[in-house]
């Protein structure tokens, strides 16, 4: 097909492995839609961590069919590197929320962590269509930046590319002793063990929690020497614990919280209790829901990172092509500047009379009446210069005689040469 399959738009983050863009993709049966296209720095290797990693992430997520976790189209090939195409979520990653300033109202912050609560019960129990078993999947890196709120109030889990089930062969390996977290959302026993289970992204939703209610850390630094001595003696956890906990003023909030970051994993609630919790909280609470706050809510510009494809088109090949402007989504060329008035010819005017001043090339002004009907522009005829006044029959005369005076010289001037001539022989 000579169409592109993708343009894409804006840069909407860059990482470590690639970058994410906004696109518009035209399907080969003509459908156009809006998706985000997460493509990989490094060129296509199958052999590569990252490009197992992104397959990885799009094989989980076509086995979660859930309204809270991103939905995945397909892989496709941009240049030489691999490319993941999900669904594009317009609104903005919770950790825009979890400041003072913008704290979100704290019915709307339970009934998102119910939502993620119930998408990650579902990931747990979801069964694998081959083995029938369920596939106990972790997440493994749940914070504010993979927790995205819409513009219409939906609540999206993203990021599954370091995410880990039993029931599924992963071809990215995690090397022996490598322990995967992001500093701040650590569960002790990873940080002390690296042990990973359910219970970890409990306590990383607990963490998440705490930040979105506070407008701060559960762990004051980020320094993780810290975060690895606090998770080290129970005790000194425990005080920890209490003391970040004297922050929060309702009480079942307070509970909640203290359940979801208990220092022992064992004692930890799973996520369908809190889900379960969470929704019993939601109700007694005060408050608008998702929805209607999201309808009156200001939620911020999207801030365009720096992307090497911004703006290209990218065909059903992988191969990559400057942006045409008649596609969806992309804005036309400018049209042209229309000439200034430097660059404008004036008429030529034949100054009769000096002393007159020359004819006015205003244009006159629109009549305030409609009703009256201005005059016609003039004719090209009317434009032409005017044509020269006719001779008077005395310049007739002279120049009648002059030419008769003129042919005499010249028969005088011609019998002169034969006299000459005859002479000569």
């Amino acid at each position: 097909m000579d169409k592109p399959r993708f343009v894409l738009h804006t840069c909407l983050g860059s990482g470590g492995f690639g970058e994410v863009y906004l696109a518009t993709e035209r399907t080969e049966g003509g459908i156009t839609r809006e998706v985000a296209v997460k493509v990989l720095h490094e060129p296509l290797d199958e052999d590569s961590d990252a490009v197992r990693r992104l397959r990885d992430e799009g094989q989980l997520l076509a086995m979660l069919a859930h309204p809270s976790i991103l939905g995945v189209h397909a892989f496709a090939p941009v240049d030489d590197r691999l490319a993941l195409v999900t669904e594009y979520v317009d609104g903005v990653d919770l950790a825009w929320f979890c400041v003072p300033e913008r704290l979100l109202p704290l019915r709307v912050s339970i009934l998102i962590v119910q939502q993620v609560a119930e998408a990650l019960d579902f990931a747990w129990r979801t069964p694998n269509p081959k083995t029938e078993r369920p596939l106990h999947l972790i997440h493994r890196d749940i914070k504010p930046e993979n927790i995205r709120l819409s513009t219409t109030g939906q609540v999206k889990v993203l990021d599954f590319g370091v995410a880990r089930s039993t029931e599924i062969d992963r071809r990215a390996k995690t090397a022996l002793g490598q322990v995967v977290l992001t500093p701040g959302y650590g569960a002790p026993e990873t940080l002390s063990f690296g042990v990973t289970g359910p219970f970890v992204d409990v306590f990383a939703l607990g963490a998440t929690l705490y930040s979105m209610v506070t407008g701060e850390m559960f762990y004051e630094s980020n320094d993780l020497g810290v975060h690895v001595l606090l998770a080290s003696d129970s005790v000194d956890y425990k005080e920890h614990l209490e003391a970040r906990l004297a922050l929060i003023e309702h009480t079942d909030v307070f509970s909640l919280l203290r359940d979801m970051l208990e220092f022992a994993h064992e004692h930890r609630p799973t996520m369908e209790e809190i889900a379960e919790r969470c929704d019993r909280l939601a109700r007694r609470l005060e408050g608008p829901s998702l929805l209607q706050w999201t309808r009156s809510a200001e939620f911020p510009e999207s801030s365009n990172a720096e992307g090497s494809l911004v703006g290209a088109e990218v065909m059903y090949s992988g191969e990559i092509r400057m942006p045409q402007p008649d596609l969806p989504g992309v804005a036309p060329s400018p049209p042209a500047a229309p000439p200034s008035l430097a660059d404008t010819p004036l008429p030529t005017w034949i100054d009769d009379d000096p002393s007159e001043p020359p004819p006015d090339t205003t244009p006159p002004t629109p009549p305030a009446i409609p009703s009256i009907t201005p005059e016609p522009a003039p004719s090209r005829d009317d434009l032409m210069p005017p044509a020269p006044a006719p001779r008077s029959e005395a310049d007739t005369r002279l120049i009648g005689l002059a030419l008769v005076l003129v042919a005499g010289v010249l028969v005088m001037l011609g019998l002169v040469g034969v006299l000459v001539a005859m002479w000569v022989l």
